[in-house]
């Protein structure tokens, strides 16, 4: 009460160009796209009911944004909301945990991670893949769901689970709506359709009962009925998949972390070898997963993780991820050349940003990218 919205401004940095239209929404253009806030809800409470007042966002000397508020009550405080098209919760009588969020044309939300829930409020729809919980006692399942762009309609929901620990960590969808989604499982009994690599890999350990993890990679049909193809990926140690995408042309492309000496590797790869105790690894799967066009090993003598992955129409793959390696693989046009030791002689990670050709054979370009502490990189 009492105190004068004018002084309220914003500032926005990395933005091409700045506007406000005429009803009031702020415009943040960026190279090709905008960012796009609508006009905020301006409002008092006046003897227990909510008035709304006439507002928006108004550009001010020098690009930074103030508001626009009509007549009010000074006596009385004044709200300036953003606007929420949606907010929901999701999840059932377990932990839930979405680990990826993807959007498609038409504003459908798809969502990936996993569930230790056996049932949800709004009941699991009837024509999904997996209807039913099937295991797992840490991670429970891998779950995908997609939402519409109202956010107030389930379009599907389906675990993708087994008897043992499984988890979705990224999710990519392609223009017809399909969803890929890799992760991790340690069981023997993951749904497998139309599998490359139809069998876990490793030893079961004799105690635990259990497989060390694996890659699993899959594509979920539009409606969530179906897996168009569901395949294991690794070797005999553990193996997880952390990113993954998918192509104008429908190619397949994974990245994370492997333990395993003997990933489907051959000399034409880049990096056919583990270097040190772990390795990013990239792999690349024909439309369908049919075929493996590479895979190839990334990585120096320290622990090399890869946590994001792109891919453009030219079918080449970009990475990213975190290294602990000076001896990481670097091209010599690299905007960082050198791997940044932290100067208390305690050494951190650095994020790493890599670019294979469309045959996993060759390296575009391989930058570090951190300073003297430790930096991450998880999504490209």
């Amino acid at each position: 009460p009492g105190a004068d919205p004018a002084v309220i401004a914003l500032q926005f940095e990395g933005v091409d160009h700045v506007t406000v239209t005429p009803a009031g929404e702020l415009v943040l253009k960026m190279g090709d796209g905008e960012l796009r806030q609508r006009a905020p809800s301006v409002y008092q409470v006046v003897a227990g009911v909510r008035r709304k007042i006439s507002g928006g966002y108004r550009l001010r000397a020098g690009g930074t944004i103030g508001f626009e508020v009509g007549a009010y009550d000074r006596r009385l405080p004044l709200i300036i909301d953003p606007v929420f098209d949606y907010s929901t919760y999701f999840g059932g009588n377990g932990n839930d945990a979405a680990l990826a969020v993807r959007v498609d044309a038409n504003g459908d939300v798809y969502i990936a991670g996993q569930t230790l829930s056996t049932s949800f409020a709004f009941g699991v729809p009837t024509n999904v893949f997996q209807r039913s919980f099937r295991g797992g006692s840490i991670n429970g399942d891998a779950f995908v769901a997609k939402l519409d762009s109202s956010g107030n309609r389930l379009i599907y929901f389906t675990y993708i689970g087994s008897p043992g620990e499984d988890g979705a960590l990224d999710l990519a969808i392609d223009a017809a709506g399909n969803a890929y989604i890799t992760g991790f499982t340690d069981s023997s009994g993951f749904p497998m359709s139309n599998a490359l690599f139809p069998t876990i890999h490793g030893t079961v350990d004799p105690n635990l009962g259990l497989y060390p993890n694996d890659v699993f990679v899959a594509e979920l049909n539009t409606n969530g009925s179906a897996l168009v193809f569901s395949t294991y990926f690794g070797g005999s140690s553990t193996d997880v998949g952390s990113g993954i995408a998918v192509d104008p042309a429908g190619y397949v492309y994974v990245c994370g972390y492997t333990y395993s000496l003997d990933l489907p590797t051959d000399t034409n790869s880049f990096q056919w070898y583990l270097v040190g105790s772990d390795d990013a690894f990239v792999a690349k799967f024909s439309p369908g997963g049919t075929n493996l066009v590479y895979a190839s090993y990334l990585g120096g003598y320290g622990t090399d993780e890869a946590q994001g992955i792109a891919a453009d129409s030219q079918g080449c793959a970009y990475v990213t991820g975190y290294t602990v390696s000076s001896g990481f693989p670097i091209t010599t046009n690299a905007w960082q050349p050198n791997f940044n030791n932290n100067t208390n002689g305690v050494t951190g990670f650095d994020a790493f940003v890599t670019k294979l050709g469309p045959f996993g054979s060759n390296l575009v370009y391989s930058t570090y990218l951190g300073g003297i502490l430790t930096d991450y990189g998880y999504r490209i």
